[in-house]
């Protein structure tokens, strides 16, 4: 009956091992928006064309952009760090590690609006 609720407990710890993980994975689908349109986004070795829905790593940081008769853009994502990151905390703080080499730490916003400039 000991080896029953040792296992048990230890199979709880490790299902909240890394909760950003757990619950949301270190994907996300994106829509990229662009003015003025038809604009090519290269994002985590993807591209496309504005507007755009595109499934990205957790981990990406910058969005290139270029359409013929602008210069190219960089653009920095602009990240928040989940709240599911911070239950680790509750559970088991060695999860923290692998939700930020996992990227799961990360959430990106739903949507990004980037106006070209001239």
């Amino acid at each position: 009956m000991k080896f029953k609720k040792t296992l048990c407990l230890l199979f709880v710890s490790f299902a909240f091992l890394s909760c950003a993980s757990y619950v949301e994975g270190s994907k996300e689908e994106i829509t990229i928006f662009s003015n003025p349109s038809q604009a090519t986004v290269s994002i985590d070795n993807k591209i496309c064309i504005t507007p755009c829905d595109v499934e990205v790593s957790k981990k990406v940081d910058f969005i290139s952009i270029y359409k013929r008769g602008y210069p190219p853009q960089k653009i920095k994502i602009k990240k928040k760090v989940s709240s599911w990151f911070w239950a680790n905390l509750l559970f088991f703080p060695l999860g923290m590690v692998v939700d930020y080499k996992t990227g799961a730490m990360w959430d990106l916003p739903d949507e990004i609006n980037i106006k070209l400039k001239k």
